[in-house]
């Protein structure tokens, strides 16, 4: 017997103009764990760690890049901490790593997916 699950997507057999609004935590899981997105943050850090070497810049080049503005100074702080976590400038590995999870945060963050 065959067990059809009803899903949010809307059918392939008919157009459709409008799609009811959902939020469904699976689908952020989805996102958030997609190689794609993990891959992109991962160029992102790449392309601005070629530009400057600087965290505090390649903090702002980031908000520039992904939010279209300047980070505030909380969110600057908050970024530099989160940074640090990495085990601070002795391994560039780590470092790469950690900016690259920034890129991935800034990717998820709602500002990211919707436009005031």
């Amino acid at each position: 017997r065959r067990v059809l699950f009803r899903s949010d997507a809307p059918s392939a057999t008919f157009s459709c103009s409008i799609r009811k609004v959902t939020t469904v935590p699976t689908q952020a899981l989805a996102l958030w764990n997609s190689p794609f997105v993990i891959k992109q943050s991962e160029r992102l850090s790449e392309r601005i760690s070629k530009t400057t070497t600087h965290s505090h810049e390649q903090v702002r080049r980031l908000f520039m890049l992904t939010l279209s503005r300047p980070p505030t100074p909380q969110e600057l702080e908050a970024t530099a901490e989160f940074l640090q976590q990495a085990g601070g400038k002795s391994d560039p590995a780590k470092q790469r790593k950690k900016f690259a999870e920034l890129c991935h945060v800034l990717f998820m963050s709602n500002e990211f997916f919707y436009i005031d």
